[in-house]
């Protein structure tokens, strides 16, 4: 079945959202002659009309590097999937764009952070090269980081890293910006309030970033998941809150993603036997 023109990005998006974090082989009928290998924990942005998605683990950690083309049409059963030259070797990493209006180049760059196995902290892919470099200059917050999530503020430029854990350090939150290309800002977190697994978006109606589900580090989550709130960073007030909510709230979740969509936002936990869930935002 064809997916109609008028929606085809936001179901595009969420159908290779649920690709990206799939743990089944599954074999798809060839695009291009080429098709990406079924990963998870993998580092997934979507910048202008495209979806990309890098790393994670099929066997082993891989340097695997595709786009989704969200610009047309294209069937359910042959996405219109690209590989692309391969990243670093990681896997429980976060992927975040950066805009040409932010120091990303002619058709902006992705931004690989951290995750297990990658040798070098910052990488990032330019677009418009179509070539990967590592960025060696810039301090990294922390020598090594997996689990966490990033989004950019389209208006600032500005990368929110969310979470993370690695060598007994825990990040609450990290911001990079990309115009300065320096680490702007730092927040560590304890093992007690530790997030890992979570599900981040920015929200251009609330000019805020969301996060939903996600588990504590190791060593604290010998009960499994954490909470299931929906907690909203402001940055102009620098301040995390949980937001109120009602009618049927999921259930918590991890190694999950989440998009939004206008006054909505998507989270999909593949490995759920519920569907993916959709809340409404207010402006």
């Amino acid at each position: 079945m064809t997916t109609p023109h008028t929606s085809r990005r936001r179901l595009g998006l969420l159908l290779s959202c649920a690709l990206a974090f799939t743990t089944v082989s599954t074999v798809l009928p060839t695009v291009y002659a080429q098709m990406p290998t079924s990963t998870r924990r993998t580092g997934f942005a979507q910048l202008n009309d495209a979806l990309y998605i890098e790393g994670g683990f099929d066997s082993d950690t891989t340097t695997q590097f595709v786009s989704l083309d969200l610009s047309t049409s294209w069937s359910s059963s042959t996405p219109a999937w690209s590989i692309l030259p391969g990243g670093q070797s990681a896997a429980h990493l976060a992927l975040a764009p950066i805009s040409s209006t932010a120091n990303g180049g002619a058709k902006g760059s992705l931004m690989a952070i951290g995750g297990m196995g990658a040798p070098s902290f910052f990488s990032f892919y330019d677009v418009s090269a179509g070539s990967w470099s590592n960025m060696t200059t810039v301090k990294p917050p922390y020598t090594y980081l997996e689990g966490q999530a990033a989004v950019s503020d389209p208006n600032t430029g500005l990368v929110y890293i969310v979470g993370g854990y690695g060598n007994n350090t825990y990040n609450q939150l990290s911001v990079y910006d990309p115009n300065a290309r320096s680490m702007v800002s730092q927040a560590a977190a304890t093992a007690a309030t530790s997030l890992t697994d979570v599900g981040a978006v920015w929200v251009s109606s609330r000019n805020t970033v969301l996060t939903f589900g996600g588990s504590r580090a190791p060593p604290a989550n010998t009960s499994g998941l954490g909470t299931g709130d929906l907690n909203e960073y402001d940055p102009s007030t620098k301040t995390w809150k949980v937001m109120s909510t009602s009618g049927d709230i999921p259930p918590a979740r991890l190694d999950h993603c989440m998009a939004a969509c206008k006054w909505k936002f998507f989270s999909f936990f593949v490995a759920s036997t519920s569907p993916g869930t959709s809340l409404p935002l207010d402006s």
